[in-house]
């Protein structure tokens, strides 16, 4: 049995987009794949971007707060895809 894993995506411009289509598509490219992932939870820094990333790519939640994200008991890799700037800011609040 293939072992599922949760994926928070943190920041969801052109690379989140990417991101999330590779990893719905890892089956494609390994065979057998060593783990399937859910995509749980994303977070961007305006509540439409996310919104609209959890409508386009299937993320069970959306959020404009990282921590819900890192913190989701369901999420097992954060990818973090955001600007230094605001990778800066969580760094330092965490």
């Amino acid at each position: 049995m293939t072992r599922t894993l949760g994926i928070g995506m943190l920041g969801y411009g052109a690379n989140g987009k990417i991101h999330s289509l590779a990893y719905k598509s890892l089956r494609m490219y390994y065979d057998p794949c060593p783990a399937s992932v859910k995509l749980i939870s994303v977070c961007a820094e305006h509540k439409e971007t996310a919104r609209k990333a959890s409508e386009q790519a299937g993320y069970h939640h959306y959020t404009t707060n990282y921590r819900e994200t890192i913190m989701n008991k369901n999420v097992d890799i954060v990818d973090c895809l955001s600007l230094i700037i605001f990778t800066k800011t969580m760094s330092s609040k965490r």
